[in-house]
């Protein structure tokens, strides 16, 4: 666990961390079931420095929040081997580079909240295939293209949220039922936006 390279002095809260086990010494923000790591939650807490990869190790992880801290780089592609992850929650960083496709891999997501970042180049036509999704929030960062035609057709698909983006609009065939932009959102009440 990377304390000391992300900033872990400077954390607002740090308690216990890089002593002992994260499970049996109850480190702070961290969420064990049987001895094995379910949950990392530390948002709004001063991190500060690149994703590590060894996220991808923790493959019982099925909640990841840190949102609202200084994490920079890419998102690691090694996410992809959390199968059990649920919720990923990365928004209001200073992530940039490409979404990585290799997130299709995971199943189980529910919930993917990568909004407010730096994040360029398009959605990945895969993320069509996880059946799980239930909200996708990609809004406020610097995306363009084309939306995948994939995305529509998620049945369990509630929010998706991309404005302030460099995305082509949507056909309004697909507008009227699900997905609305953020000037029809207003008159109709509905929380997805485009």
């Amino acid at each position: 666990y990377p304390r000391r390279v992300h900033g872990g002095p400077d954390w607002y809260q740090n308690t216990n961390w890089m002593s002992g086990d994260p499970c049996w010494d109850d480190w702070y923000g961290v969420v064990c079931i049987n001895g094995h790591v379910v949950t990392v939650d530390l948002p709004h807490n001063n991190l500060n420095g690149t994703l590590p990869c060894f996220f991808g190790c923790l493959h019982s992880l099925k909640e990841l929040y840190l949102m609202g801290n200084h994490i920079y780089g890419i998102i690691p592609p090694k996410l992809s081997e959390l199968t059990c992850l649920s919720h990923l929650g990365l928004f209001n960083n200073r992530l940039e580079w490409t979404l990585p496709p290799e997130l299709a891999e995971l199943k189980s997501l529910v919930y993917m909240q990568v909004d407010h970042n730096q994040l360029v180049g398009t959605i990945p036509e895969v993320y069509g295939s996880m059946p799980a999704l239930e909200e996708l929030l990609l809004h406020n960062n610097k995306l363009e293209g084309t939306i995948p035609d994939g995305l529509w057709a998620l049945e369990n698909l509630n929010y998706m949220w991309l404005y302030n983006n460099k995305l082509e609009m949507l056909p309004p065939s697909w507008a009227q039922e699900r997905f609305y932009s953020e000037s029809e959102l207003e008159r109709t009440g509905r929380e997805n936006r485009m």
